[in-house]
């Protein structure tokens, strides 16, 4: 089991392997089964927009004349992706 917190989900794997090889030992086999589920949930801030620095002419810079040449970002977006995906193999 596989848990995700930011999805809110419990997700199951499953794996086995299986050999046999017989008494002479001149042959024998291998074989792998996998099965595995994912819920993922990714939220996050990104800036866009780049940034800028402030100047002594900006309206801040007026009341926080310590701000002056400080860079700060020009746009903030924030962003939320969710997939599940399967991976059953062999």
């Amino acid at each position: 089991m596989v848990r995700s917190d930011q999805a809110k989900s419990n997700d199951p794997q499953y794996s086995a392997l299986f050999n046999y090889k017989n008494d002479e030992g001149t042959f024998g086999v291998m074989v792998q089964g996998f099965s595995q589920k994912r819920e993922l949930r990714r939220e996050a801030q990104e800036i866009p927009g780049g940034f800028f620095k402030i100047g002594a002419g900006d309206p801040v810079a007026k009341t926080n004349p310590d701000l002056i040449g400080v860079n700060v970002p020009g746009l903030l977006g924030s962003t939320l992706s969710s997939r599940a995906t399967a991976s059953p193999g062999a």
